[in-house]
């Protein structure tokens, strides 16, 4: 009777192992190709915000104290300047900040291979702000985007 027994749950186990990866090879199959993008309409930068935190980690940690100063130079250019305060007690923030510069039709400018916006590095002390400054290469500017990141998690 135990040997029933245990015949009965060995071959259980065995089809249940067969339909668990069968099931899991075909959910792992990729459609039509081997990554399928996915839009987020509701993400910061999709929504033009003028400063956008990359990472989750940096939201309790980096504040923005005031909007960004936004003017144009003599020439025209677009001139953005933003204050980044380090909201914690103890902890140097290791962040590397971008600015995306848009036209009027909203098409990023120099974006061909080699010739993106550069990141900045910046160390941010506890409770300090550092005002990070930048200014588009040519008038056709429109609206900006400045990006943070952080350059070492806790």
């Amino acid at each position: 009777m135990a040997m029933n027994r245990i015949k009965q749950v060995i071959r259980w186990c065995a089809t249940a192992g067969w339909v668990c990866g069968t099931v899991l090879w075909i959910g792992c199959k990729a459609p039509e190709g081997a990554y399928v993008a996915t839009a987020k309409p509701e993400s910061p930068e999709a929504a033009g915000q003028p400063v956008v935190l990359l990472n989750n980690e940096l939201r309790p940690r980096l504040a923005v104290d005031k909007p960004v100063s936004v003017r144009r130079d003599s020439a025209g250019r677009l001139h953005v300047q933003v204050g980044l305060r380090n909201r914690t007690n103890n902890e140097v923030l290791q962040v590397q900040i971008q600015t995306l510069f848009f036209d009027d039709a909203g098409h990023v400018l120099y974006s061909e291979v080699g010739s993106e916006a550069a990141w900045q590095s910046v160390a941010i002390a506890p409770n300090q702000t550092v005002y990070y400054t930048q200014t588009a290469l040519t008038p056709a500017a429109a609206t900006y985007t400045i990006r943070v990141r952080m350059t070492r998690m806790p």
